[in-house]
């Protein structure tokens, strides 16, 4: 009988050391899980809200309890959006301007049918030409 009682009390060391080790197991697993997600997370101070327990929400709690009681208020929020303005500001209509108009020669306003070609738009574009001591506007024009 003497080996039947070492065999139990043998078997009750390994039953307690293999809970031992199966706690042990899940507390290492939690610190890899955590130290990886620092490692390799999001690195901003949001915290998703099924990753973290309901803390401090004592309130939130007495809250839901009384949800019926408690009709929701209605809040109208009013704005207005700025439009931003793309491209360069306008240079100043104060400062002299001088126009040079490229034009094409007067054989390529001929269509190959023989008829006169007509002005249909033209496109300009201004820069500011800064010589010492003077200032003034080019306006290019091409028809």
């Amino acid at each position: 009988m003497t080996e039947i009682e070492e065999l139990k009390n043998c078997l009750t060391e390994t039953k307690a050391e293999v809970r031992q080790l199966k706690t042990d197991k899940i507390i290492l697993e939690e610190k890899v899980d955590y130290l990886t997600r620092k490692l390799y997370g999001s690195k901003s101070e949001k915290i998703k809200k099924d990753d973290t327990p309901d803390l401090f929400n004592e309130a939130e709690m007495g809250v839901k309890e009384n949800k019926s009681e408690i009709e929701p208020e209605t809040v109208e929020i009013k704005y207005t959006r700025k439009k931003g303005k793309s491209g360069r500001k306008p240079i100043s209509d104060k400062l002299p301007r001088k126009e040079i108009t490229i034009d094409i020669p007067e054989e390529e306003k001929i269509c190959v049918c023989g008829a006169k070609m007509d002005k249909i738009g033209e496109e300009t574009s201004e820069k500011l030409k800064i010589v010492p001591m003077q200032i003034e506007v080019e306006k290019t024009i091409r028809p």
